[in-house]
Parts: structure tokens; C-alpha cells; sequence
């Protein structure tokens, strides 16, 4: 990993800022009400809430809104229909009712409701394997407030918040560091950004880290330090840096029901020109 000046991410956030103003200029898109997260997301009061929150965040993964949510109610990324099949999404019930089940017992037993295919098995096997184990995981907690003061302790500090999101992908079977940030940041945690494809071809273009960096973890957790040195050296959050390079990549203003298409490849030769 290159260490990189203050200088450096101001003008990285900027071009990235002005890139994506540029695209959405003729469409009247606000693009500030897309930097925070949404408020009904943030800071729930019950267990419901921050499971089915967990199960959303699982299923961001690659090809799983569409072989996940799409399967369950037509609608991609849509995983409302489980509630029935999971306690409404009460994760101590959960725990309680499927906890002892492995993901085999429980795909078969969603895979009768939801009439899954059978070539779609990996990803549900994986995301079985989340629904039992995140269960456990919130079990553990009497109390929402409990919850909140385990991801508090570690998230206020320096030393410590960046380790939280390891912590949730080894309680979390199926989650990695992406997706745990990703879960994290949509509860209203802002200083996490996701690190997902799109963001780590990003940051190879812009010289942050090579291209063979093969392991998986550490090009993960050296991004979430990339994260925090854009956001801090720009006076914003790590939400607000994932989400301008997120626009970019997929073009997805969600909440205008606004399309305009991926951007991704302009901007890396973008970046391409001007880290060299």
C-alpha cells in the first residue's frame, strides 16, 4: 500500500465530485440527499429492524439481490416475503426455532415456499448460513441498547473502529469486511465505506494499492484506512465518499427512480491520467 499526501485525497474527492455533478447536471437530481443514510435505517429501536438489516446487507453480494430477492417476491433485493418463514424477523425466535439447523435443513425448508432453483443453491446455502448464524450472534444481546454499546465501544475509538467490522465477519458466516461496513454504514454508522469491487478498482487507479494484491482481508482493511484519509482530509464521511463513488460506478440515482448508467470505466481512465 502507497502512503499518500493530504493533497492527494482532496483532489481524488473532487474529481470524483465534480465528475458525478457533471453526469447528473441536466437530470435535477439532489445530490446531497443521497450522502446520508436513509432515516428509517438509522439508529432502530428493535431487534426486527437491525436483523432484517443484516439479511439485506448479505444478500448485496455479486449476483444475490436477484437470486435472492428477486426469487422471494419478483422484486430485486426485496426480502420482505421471509418475514413470514423467520419470525418476522425476530432473531431471538429465530434463534430458538432454526438455530439448531444447518443451511442444508433450512434451504429446504424456504426452498418449498419459494419454489428455488436448484442451480441457485450456492448463494442460498451461503445466505442459509447467515440467517442462522446472525441470529445467534444477536441472541446474544438482551437488549437493543446492548448491541448499541458493543458497536459504540469499538466504533468511538480510533484504535478500534476499524477492527469492528473483522469482528461482525467472523460472528457473521457469509459476511466479509464488505459486507459488514455495508451493514454498518446503513445503520447510520457514516465512517465506514463499503469495499467492494467497484471502490477497489478505484483506488488501483488511483495508485492507493497494485492490481496483484491478491489477499482479500488485507486489501479490504487497507481500504477502510483509505476511506478514513479521503473523508477526513475533506472534512466529510467515509458514507458520503462510498456513496459519490457508488453513483459513479452504477449510475443508480434510486431515489429519483433516475438511471443513467455506469460511469466506472470513464472515470478510472480519468484516474489513470491524472495519478500516474
Amino acid at each position: 500500500m502507497t502512503t499518500l499526501t493530504n493533497k492527494k485525497e482532496i483532489q481524488l474527492y473532487n474529481l470524483a465530485k465534480n465528475f458525478l455533478l457533471r453526469k447528473i447536471d441536466s437530470k435535477n437530481i439532489d445530490l446531497e440527499k443521497y450522502m446520508h443514510p436513509e432515516i428509517r435505517r438509522s439508529n432502530p429501536q428493535d431487534f426486527s429492524t437491525i436483523y432484517k438489516s443484516i439479511l439485506e446487507s448479505a444478500q448485496n453480494l455479486q449476483m444475490s439481490p436477484n437470486v435472492i430477492g428477486k426469487s422471494i417476491s419478483g422484486i430485486k433485493g426485496n426480502i420482505d416475503p421471509l418475514g413470514d418463514s423467520l419470525n418476522n424477523f425476530d432473531p431471538h425466535q429465530i434463534n430458538k426455532s432454526i438455530g439448531h439447523y444447518n443451511e442444508k435443513e433450512l434451504f429446504n425448508l424456504l426452498k418449498l415456499k419459494f419454489r428455488i432453483k436448484s442451480e441457485k443453491t450456492k448463494l442460498w446455502f451461503r445466505y442459509c448460513k447467515t440467517i442462522i448464524s446472525s441470529s445467534i450472534f444477536l441472541s446474544k444481546f438482551e437488549s437493543v441498547q446492548q448491541f448499541y454499546e458493543f458497536i459504540d465501544q469499538l466504533y468511538k475509538s480510533e484504535n478500534t473502529k476499524n477492527i469492528l467490522p473483522l469482528l461482525l465477519s467472523i460472528e457473521i458466516d457469509g459476511y466479509g469486511i464488505a459486507l459488514s461496513c455495508d451493514f454498518l454504514k446503513e445503520l447510520g454508522y457514516v465512517q465506514y465505506g463499503k469495499p467492494d469491487t467497484h471502490i477497489k478498482d478505484i483506488f488501483i487507479a488511483a495508485k492507493y494499492f497494485e492490481k496483484h494484491v491478491k489477499n482479500t482481508i488485507k486489501v479490504d482493511y487497507y481500504s477502510l484506512q483509505i476511506f478514513d484519509m479521503i473523508a477526513k482530509s475533506n472534512k466529510t464521511t467515509a458514507y458520503n465518499v462510498d456513496k459519490i463513488f457508488w453513483l459513479i460506478c452504477t449510475g443508480s440515482f434510486y431515489q429519483d427512480n433516475i438511471k443513467i448508467g455506469s460511469n466506472k470505466d470513464e472515470f478510472i481512465q480519468l484516474l489513470n491520467k491524472e495519478f500516474k
